[in-house]
């Protein structure tokens, strides 16, 4: 499937040094698109490398926690632990 923008919520931490804490709920996708690279290239000019972003994937059930590891394409870690 595809990223949905408008399920994607910028969060805390915009226009500081810090990171910034993101959302995302996805219907139809599974944690295995979500983690694949490129996925957020849409967004790519609302992250930075060290942003985090919450997903919840309803079709599996699956909350996952990232973090931005770079840009162009965009890519995602999952943090371990979480």
């Amino acid at each position: 499937m595809a990223f949905t923008k408008e399920t994607f919520s910028p969060g805390f931490g915009q226009g500081s040094n810090a990171p910034t804490i993101n959302t995302y709920l996805t219907i139809l996708d599974n944690a295995t698109a979500v983690e694949t690279s490129g996925y957020f290239n849409n967004i790519e000019y609302a992250l930075k490398v060290g942003d985090l972003i919450i997903t919840y994937q309803e079709v599996d059930h699956y909350h996952g926690f990232y973090y931005v590891s770079s840009l162009s394409p965009v890519v995602i870690n999952k943090i371990v632990g979480a």
